[in-house]
Formats: C-alpha cells, sequence, structure tokens
C-alpha cells in the first residue's frame, strides 16, 4: 500500500485515484492474472503500468500487452514486479 500511496501523491491524485488503485490492483489479484482491463484503470488513474512493468521485468510493452492477452501475466509473477518497480519510480 505504501508504493500506492507514494505512486498517487507523485501523480497528483488523492483518495479517489488511491481507491480506483487499489480496485484494479484487487481485480488483478481476483481474476489471478493481468488484463488490459485493470492497465487501463491505473493508467486512467495516474499509473503508467505497461511502462513500469516492462522496466520491472525486462520486457517491451509490446510483448507484456502480447502475454496478457495470451493470459500469461500471473498476477503471482506481476504483481509484485509492479509494486518493486513503484517504489523505485516513485
Amino acid at each position: 500500500m505504501k508504493a500506492i500511496g507514494e505512486a498517487v501523491s507523485a501523480a497528483g491524485g488523492g483518495g479517489e485515484q488511491l481507491l480506483n488503485i487499489s480496485r484494479a490492483i484487487g481485480q488483478i489479484q481476483t481474476k489471478g492474472k493481468l488484463s488490459a482491463e485493470e492497465v487501463n484503470q491505473l493508467a486512467e488513474n495516474g499509473i503508467g503500468a505497461w511502462k513500469l512493468l516492462s522496466e520491472a521485468m525486462g520486457k517491451s510493452q509490446a510483448e507484456l500487452m502480447k502475454m496478457a492477452a495470451d493470459g500469461k501475466l500471473l498476477a503471482n509473477d506481476v504483481l509484485p514486479a509492479l509494486t518493486a518497480q513503484m517504489e523505485k519510480t516513485f
């Protein structure tokens, strides 16, 4: 949560953005994988998840998008990488 709060603050957001980002992350956990829908929700709230994941996982954004479309970006892999990169970036 600390990383999310710092990212929201850096993006100039507030409570609503924090709630929306937390909801998107919860959806990723519930589904067990990352989809473009949640990435779009994060982007709408100031979190460039494709860019962050690209940096964290050493893959291009296009590769990650393809992996997500194929259901290969599992929550157990993506969320720790995303959170760690958010901590580095923000």
